[in-house]
């Protein structure tokens, strides 16, 4: 979505429809960020005063992260701010440009992790939101961007399919959010083992990604 800045601080779309700035903020982006002190941030970095005092002070580009929900589904944005002056007509404009980066966003957090183990799939569990973003490994199986599924459908499905029977009861009470949460409480991890349908040890493994926002991520260990 394309648009320019008049000088009444109005949105001016190609099919003319003209929407102040504000307004299209508050309704197309703070609306949709769950937390408030990134809100708040945002609020700030994105006022006219603002840019304008960071182009006079030579710092014309900003990169933003915050989180964004969109249907349900967390997600990592990266907002790229760039003030300049048009050569035509000597005003100060700015260009903004929001980008989905929740997969690198992931990959660049986690990197240690993986790359001291040999693991299955990974997943970013959202226990506020209650749904999942999984990661397959890229070396055995394709992955699907935008990949949300709800926790609890994600639940049921590994234990009917990949669980042996005598261990679907404990399977489902290590899982839960609430135990999960409260394991990783005082520790900032979580771990247990569970036999799998061919009688394979599968190894479960929390950790906190952002424990203020409880976000965390599972790796699954054969």
């Amino acid at each position: 979505m394309l648009a320019k800045v008049d000088q009444n601080l109005n949105l001016i779309f190609f099919d003319d429809q003209k929407i102040k700035y504000d307004s299209w903020l508050k309704t197309h982006i703070y609306q949709h960020i769950p937390y408030i002190d990134e809100v708040n941030e945002l609020q700030d970095i994105l006022q006219r005063s603002h840019l304008l005092k960071q182009y006079q002070s030579n710092q014309a580009y900003q990169c933003i992260q915050h989180y964004f929900l969109w249907n349900q589904c967390i997600q990592h944005c990266k907002l790229n701010v760039h003030v300049f002056k048009n050569p035509i007509n000597n005003h100060i404009q700015a260009y903004m440009f929001w980008r989905n980066n929740t997969e690198e966003y992931i990959d660049e957090q986690i990197k240690n992790v993986l790359y001291k183990n040999d693991y299955q799939a990974i997943a970013l569990i959202d226990i506020l939101h209650q749904n999942v973003y999984l990661r397959l490994n890229h070396a055995t199986k394709e992955i699907k961007e935008n990949n949300y599924i709800d926790y609890q459908k994600v639940i049921d499905l590994v234990t009917q399919n990949q669980i042996a029977p005598k261990y679907r009861k404990q399977f489902i009470k290590n899982t839960s959010l609430k135990n999960l949460e409260e394991n990783m409480k005082y520790l900032g991890y979580y771990s247990f083992k569970v036999f799998d349908l061919e009688n394979k040890v599968v190894h479960y493994s929390y950790y906190w990604f952002d424990q203020k926002k409880k976000l965390c991520f599972v790796l699954l260990m054969i």
